[in-house]
């Protein structure tokens, strides 16, 4: 044999060895899509794409070269470390034996750089609140104001001052006006006015004389003449006594008894009171308040009947007078005032 033949024939089996230690069987490489590694990695991607192509046969489906087996992730993550050393740094020796391709390489760096999880936590959008609909409030249809309506003309002060006064006498008759000092604004004030409205005495009361000559009001003033049936209705109103106002429906009375209290809300409030107040014709005389009654000289003396003006005047029939066109006070409500001064005029 010649030298050449006898070289080559014994070069032959350390190629071979060499080779066959070098792992001459290629991992398959670029296996398809990689994943965007800027997103988040899930184990199920990196098992698709790296362990089931690069390790399937020596660590996975019964094999467990090393003691090492990938066959879920729990066994993936506690093998992390042998793994990434293999891998990477190819300690205790290089897996899979001939290098993995670049692009698994960098898959599974990815996923051990992101936490090695197994489902990744998706960051979800913030929600934007829509803007909230404004629902433009209507505009209120303004409500026409209504027109008072006149109240019917009755014979008291306060009818003929709504329905005649107001119109034909307050813009001088009134407080601050340019005969302010005869008031016809105010019961009490036109009352107090020295004949101005005599009550039950239409010919000597000044008001219904200057109405009646239509020298009030003065044409100069230039308001509406005072007709014939206003004329008419003041008249009666003075007639029948000059009250202020109609009255208001009596109430049920109580049992009179022998008290300050029964006898006013029984006697004196129907009798008496509307000229003995504050502010009415007899307001020296007040019997609207206890006090009033027995701070007024003479009027009740407790214990002793005789010399008490008030039982004198009641029984002669001086009060209330006639012209004030109320009621008398029966023997039985006298007998009860009787009583109540005789047993010491209690309140």
């Amino acid at each position: 044999m010649s030298f050449r033949n006898s070289f080559y024939a014994n070069l032959a089996p350390v190629v071979f060895v060499v080779l066959a230690g070098c792992g001459i069987h290629e991992t398959k490489g670029n296996t398809g899509a990689n994943p965007s590694l800027a997103s988040k990695v899930s184990y199920a991607q990196v098992n698709a794409s790296v362990f089931q192509v690069s390790c399937k046969s020596c660590h996975m489906n019964g094999a467990a070269r090393g003691g090492i087996t990938l066959n879920s992730y729990a066994e993936v993550f506690a093998n992390l470390g042998a793994v990434k050393s293999a891998v990477f740094d190819g300690v205790p020796s290089l897996m899979p034996k001939n290098g993995m391709p670049a692009d698994q390489k960098q898959l599974l760096q990815a996923w051990i750089d992101q936490g090695a999880v197994e489902v990744p936590t998706v960051s979800a959008s913030p929600t934007v609140a829509p803007e909230p609909t404004v629902t433009p409030v209507p505009t209120a249809t303004p409500v026409p104001t209504a027109t008072p309506v006149p109240t019917a003309l009755v014979a008291t002060y306060q009818s003929i001052h709504d329905n005649i006064f107001s119109a034909k006498c307050l813009q001088c008759h009134s407080t601050g006006g340019r005969a302010a000092d005869v008031p016809l604004d105010n019961y009490a004030a036109m009352m107090a006015t020295s004949g101005l409205v005599v009550a039950g005495d239409p010919a000597s009361s000044d008001l219904f004389n200057a109405l009646n000559t239509k020298s009030m009001p003065p044409k100069s003033a230039h308001l509406p003449a005072v007709t014939a049936d206003e004329l008419a209705v003041i008249k009666a109103w003075i007639t029948s006594g000059a009250i202020e106002d109609a009255p208001a429906a009596a109430p049920v009375p109580s049992q009179l008894t022998p008290t300050f209290q029964s006898i006013r809300d029984n006697v004196f409030a129907a009798k008496c009171l509307l000229c003995h107040v504050a502010g009415g014709r007899a307001a020296d005389i007040p019997l609207d308040t206890y006090t009033g009654v027995m701070g007024a000289s003479g009027i009740v003396t407790p214990g002793n009947i005789a010399n008490s003006d008030l039982v004198s005047a009641i029984a002669s029939g001086s009060m209330p007078p006639k012209r004030a066109n109320l009621p008398a006070v029966t023997a039985d409500e006298l007998a009860a005032i009787k009583l109540w001064i005789t047993n010491g005029a209690n309140p």
